[in-house]
């Protein structure tokens, strides 16, 4: 809006698009002026008169799903020139100061489980039941259905009772093996 006496010409509004988001085709209107592009938003607005004549611009985006791991919030802010004034910053007033970005906290949590699948790898007995001195391989599957990454993320996992560990058959298809008893694997990140 315009709060000082005199009209603002020229006046544009230029919004890059907030990280981890993307416009919703369609979206962006003005009540003056007109709308030249979406992604980015720029708006032509034209003139703003003096005493507290207001321009509403609004556009949406949809927030990335999966989110980035790690992102807790989006981030926007807008830029307005005209001919009279310098370039102004877009102001959230839920924030103290001026020219603060509007900060839109995000909900993302990993939502992991784990998968255990058992088969009878060697089978000396050849009847199709577990007995001693049979082989038995164990794949553990770890699935992260959330909206967004986990991080920093490890696997521990016992050797079952009566039991020995097949030298070499500790495997994984991410990460690194950091120990065999107990088995340990530091995956890292596993995304959505």
């Amino acid at each position: 809006f315009n709060n000082g006496n005199t009209s603002a010409t020229g006046v544009a509004l230029d919004d890059a698009t907030p990280e981890h988001t993307s416009v919703v085709p369609g979206s962006a209107t003005t009540d003056r002026g007109t709308v030249d592009s979406e992604d980015p938003l720029t708006v032509t607005v034209g003139e703003i008169a003096g005493g507290m004549d207001v321009v509403t611009v609004t556009f949406q985006v949809a927030v990335d799903s999966p989110i980035a791991a790690g992102v807790m919030a989006v981030v926007n802010q807008a830029l307005v020139h005209s001919a009279e004034l310098p370039d102004l910053l877009s102001d959230d007033p839920e924030a103290g100061g001026d020219a603060d970005p509007t900060e839109t906290q995000v909900q993302a949590e990993p939502d992991l489980t784990v998968d255990t699948l058992d088969v009878l790898f060697a089978d000396l007995g050849r009847d199709g039941i577990a007995s001693p001195g049979d082989v038995l391989r164990y794949q553990l599957t770890v699935h992260n259905d959330g909206n967004t990454g986990a991080t920093a993320l490890g696997l521990r996992d016992q050797i079952p009772a009566n039991t020995v560990l097949d030298a070499g058959s500790v495997q994984t298809s991410q990460g690194t093996v950091s120990s065999v008893d107990p088995i340990e694997i530091a995956l890292g990140q596993v995304n959505v």
